[in-house]
């Protein structure tokens, strides 16, 4: 057992599928003590533990096996080395909101790129409301975009797609999200 546990952690996999009656299950591989995997509130405090982070994303609500009384909670960070997930609660919660982001590997559908800044919506998620934006070319693939209000769960890795009314002017990843001008650090 010892060498299949070092045999993992050597690889990186610090996880195993289970199947506990019909639900398959990702476990952590060892004990609870080893590897931390705690859920914490924006203030610190442990209310929990995990299945592993690799398996949550930044804004997500359900899945997350807590409940009670008040808000919905949701995940707003993540510290891999230390392997805490990081949740706030309640769906308008600044910890959740955003005012900018960097897009990266845009491909812009309309032949001509603007030169300026233009206004445009976004979204950020599927089914998302349109998102107001000031949309500026930084270079050939890369756009800044100011959001006219602040927007929930923009999530690094996601796709940002844009559009003028119902016509799709592109899209690309989002690289990097700020608030009030300064970059969110998702731990």
């Amino acid at each position: 057992m010892q060498e299949v546990y070092e045999f993992l952690k050597a690889c990186g996999t610090y996880y195993l599928a289970t199947v506990e009656g019909d639900q398959p299950r990702v476990r952590p591989f060892g004990t609870i003590d080893i590897f931390e995997d705690k859920l914490y509130i924006q203030t610190g405090k442990v209310i929990g533990d995990h299945i592993g982070i690799m398996y949550y994303t930044i804004g997500q609500r359900k899945g997350l096996g807590i409940g009670g009384s008040g808000d919905a909670w949701f995940v707003v960070g993540k510290n891999y080395d230390q392997n805490i997930l990081y949740i706030c609660q309640g769906d308008q919660n600044d910890w959740l909101m955003s005012t900018g982001a960097l897009i990266t590997d845009v491909n812009w559908i309309p032949s001509i790129k603007p030169q300026e800044a233009i206004k445009c919506n976004t979204k950020f998620r599927y089914r998302q409301k349109d998102n107001p934006v000031t949309l500026t070319f930084i270079d050939e693939n890369t756009v800044k975009l100011e959001f006219d209000q602040p927007v929930k769960s923009v999530t690094p890795g996601q796709a940002a797609v844009f559009y003028d009314g119902d016509v799709c002017l592109g899209g690309g990843t989002i690289e990097k999200v700020y608030k009030d001008g300064k970059e969110i650090e998702y731990l």
